[in-house]
């Protein structure tokens, strides 16, 4: 494909102000001051450039600075693309057993009009967006200048690139071109020009280089450049080699590019192969200044002194070890986080959240698990039977203890690279908070005794999440993050974890909701009072609220603890999901509980309702129409004739089991059935559970009397739908794509 029939208006622009430089530059012209008028000259071109709007929006001001920059690196990407070998720069940093091969000249060539046609703001293979996103991890972490999503053809500038950093760091490329004269220019002070920053970050893209991948950052600066280009460079010298982390573990292979084994059998960093210059990004970068800087000061660019200045940016000290050049380098950039390798392999874990309990087909094991999980939804919505997936591994009872043995257990992480996952409700007791302080089941106990357990329930969670010795909510989770990406590092692999919270059930503002209750057998919508028992409870403002700081807390300690396990493992490895956000009106509707007075609670038909409650029907989130999931009761229904009774456990051997003990919920739902008989021989739990086994027993029962007791219908209550495991879905999907992942 030829340049000009991509954008030739551009190239007419840029040609009437760069013909002039056609010719070699003679060197004598230095001092005579009669190009520099021309040299700062504005950009031939002004291109036009994608900025993003809303998050990591650019100021107005930064839109002009990008703008005039990427103008400036599109003339430099055209200089170099017209005459690649122009000068010695070309023979400098590339190997000679590149140069002898007879396409390699070409290969530049066009790799540099890939630039320009990516630069040019108009290409149709490539379309560059443009964020200023200082919360990125490499702007306000790392200190990078800029970094490249090729994934999502993302480039982000950082605040460092605005700054006015001067001399021998960086400056704009008019302040540049306006020291053409003078004695501070060399080839490293031209390459470090803002444009050349820019056209570096051109070479991290698959188009750009026309390969699989973009170029890799194996050398940094003049002096590992050249060094590399004659296969004396030692990648073990520079800060920016991959390194152990802080807990110890050592990189991965696949993280080291220069492989060696050191004397323990270790592959290290080492001496890189001078062809690796052909896939390193400042190489073109430099190549390309000294094309383009010639020509525009009219005379040749010099080579710099060898040790030459320190630079300010990472990477800046002497290396101790001799054989080591003077670290002149700025690290502008690095893998940017979002660049993560593509989804390879899939692993599910967690509670009844990420089971999906209640979904679709729920499965009639001890697990509990939905078949519209969000898991299972995540792998669909991938569509790509190459990527290895077993099915969930997820659990509906279990807590932080579950899954830790269940990741000792785990024989496939070689073949994960993306883990999800939803944890530590029932490390928290969520199910003793729904029993104590909504539903009541127990008639058996008073208003007085239910609130007083639900305050104990409460005061349990909150003390587990505010410890912070290692047996609290956050060590257990940061210990249950590191274990996975410690499974993946142990099996040679990097995982990435997407870690999803709870959502929230109630909305805390309207008013409507004070006149109902959710008890599980008298609630509805202004039920008989239960005076003086005060047995039934209403979802007032102030319950709301309770459980709203309950998920809230929660949330913010999963957080804290994701914090925790980037900071223990040294890189970014375990991103956070707020699901609560999918859940809240911020898309202008409200999915949870008490969305408007409008909504007299309970409603099981209202669509936009996100959660279940004992016995309600599903909905398909591809369609409107309501779905009620009867397999799954029949098929157990079924189970219970063919039982021929109804059973439970001996109240007694049910003390000391709550919600944080983990196994099957349908066995702690039974256990709690078994104290309300037994302390209310003559209450509806009795009465139901003693019908339905007369009518079991004289083979004369109805579907009501048997979906009592049908387990899923009673222990999927406060857990998603579907559409909430789709919102689920959706949300990792997000952040997955965010960071290069699919």
């Amino acid at each position: 494909m030829n340049l000009l029939s991509l954008f030739p208006a551009l190239l007419v622009l840029v040609a009437s102000h760069v013909a002039v430089h056609a010719s070699p530059v003679d060197a004598s012209n230095k001092g005579s001051g009669s190009h520099q008028l021309l040299a700062r000259a504005d950009p031939p071109v002004m291109v036009p450039v994608n900025f993003a709007t809303g998050q990591g929006e650019c100021s107005d001001e930064r839109k002009t600075i990008i703008r005039t920059e990427m103008s400036w690196a599109y003339a430099m990407a055209i200089e170099a693309y017209s005459d690649p070998q122009f000068g010695d720069y070309y023979n400098h940093f590339f190997s000679q057993s590149l140069r002898d091969q007879a396409d390699f000249g070409d290969k530049v060539k066009e790799r540099y009009r890939r630039m320009a046609d990516i630069l040019s703001g108009r290409s149709p293979e490539f379309t560059v967006t443009v964020t200023c996103d200082e919360t990125k991890e490499g702007c306000w972490k790392k200190g990078w200048w800029a970094s490249m999503n090729d994934n999502l053809q993302v480039m982000n500038v950082c605040d460092a690139f605005f700054k006015d950093n001067g001399g021998f760091l960086s400056d704009s490329t008019s302040t540049t071109l306006d020291a053409c004269d003078n004695d501070v220019m060399d080839l490293r002070y031209a390459q470090r020009a803002k444009s050349g920053i820019l056209l570096h970050e051109m070479t991290h893209t698959s188009y750009g280089v026309n390969k699989e991948s973009g170029a890799l950052d194996v050398a940094y600066g003049y002096n590992g450049c050249t060094a590399l280009a004659r296969g004396t460079f030692d990648r073990s010298c520079v800060s920016y080699k991959a390194k152990p982390k802080k807990s110890g573990t050592l990189p991965t292979p696949d993280k080291i590019i220069c492989q060696t084994t050191n004397s323990d059998g270790v592959i290290v960093e080492g001496i890189c192969p001078a062809d690796y210059s052909e896939n390193n990004a400042d190489t073109y970068s430099f190549v390309a200044a000294g094309i383009f800087f010639s020509k525009r000061c009219q005379k040749v660019i010099p080579y710099p002194a060898t040790t030459g200045p320190p630079a300010s940016g990472g990477g800046t000290k002497r290396q101790v070890i001799d054989s080591c050049p003077m670290a002149d380098y700025v690290v502008w950039d690095g893998d940017d986080e979002s660049a993560r390798t593509r989804v390879a392999g899939y692993a599910h874990f967690g509670d009844s959240y990420a089971s999906g309990m209640g979904t679709g087909t729920t499965s009639g094991d001890a697990c509990r698990v939905g078949s519209n999980n969000y898991g299972d939804l995540i792998y669909k919505w991938l569509n790509d039977d190459s990527i290895a997936w077993e099915g969930p591994k997820s659990c509906s009872g279990d807590t932080t203890v579950e899954l830790m043995q269940k990741l000792d257990a785990w024989s496939t992480a070689a073949d994960t690279n993306v883990v999800t996952l939803t944890i530590g409700g029932n490390d928290l007791g969520f199910s003793d908070l729904v029993w104590y302080c909504i539903i009541t089941p127990n008639t058996a106990r008073l208003g007085s005794t239910n609130r007083k357990n639900c305050e104990e329930a409460q005061e349990k969670a909150f003390a587990m999440i505010q410890d912070e010795g290692d047996d609290g909510f956050k060590a257990k989770l940061k210990a249950a993050y590191t274990k996975v990406l410690q499974k993946g590092h142990d099996a040679g692999t990097d995982i990435m974890l997407y870690v999803a919270g709870y959502p929230v059930f109630f909305n805390t503002l309207t008013e409507d909701c004070k006149d109902s209750s959710f008890h599980y057998w008298w609630g509805g919508y202004k039920p008989s009072s239960d005076w003086p028992l005060n047995r039934i409870v209403y979802l007032t403002k102030k319950l709301r609220s309770e459980m709203f700081e309950l998920v809230y807390r929660t949330n913010t300690a999963i957080s804290e603890a994701v914090d925790e396990a980037n900071e223990e493992w040294g890189e970014t490895a375990v991103r956070f999901i707020n699901i609560a956000n999918s859940f809240d009106p911020r898309d202008g509707t409200d999915h949870s509980w008490c969305s408007s007075d409008d909504v007299h609670e309970p409603d099981e038909n209202r669509e936009d309702t996100w959660f279940f409650l004992s016995g309600w029907k599903d909905f398909d989130a591809e369609s409107a129409a309501a779905v009620r999931s009867r397999a799954q009761d029949e098929a157990e229904a079924k189970a219970l004739i063919q039982a021929g009774n109804a059973t439970l456990p001996d109240a007694k051997e049910c003390e000391g089991v709550t919600g944080s003990s983990g196994g099957d919920p349908w066995k702690l739902w039974q256990c709690r059935m078994a104290e309300a008989v037994a302390e209310d021989p003559s209450g509806p739990a009795a009465a139901r559970f003693n019908a339905t086994n007369r009518a079991l027993g004289g083979g004369n029962m109805t579907i009501q009397d048997i979906d009592w007791w049908v387990p899923t219908r009673q222990i999927k209550t406060f857990h998603p739908r579907t559409r909430g495991m789709i919102a689920y879905r959706d949300a990792i999907i997000h952040e997955m794509q965010l960071y290069g992942q699919i």
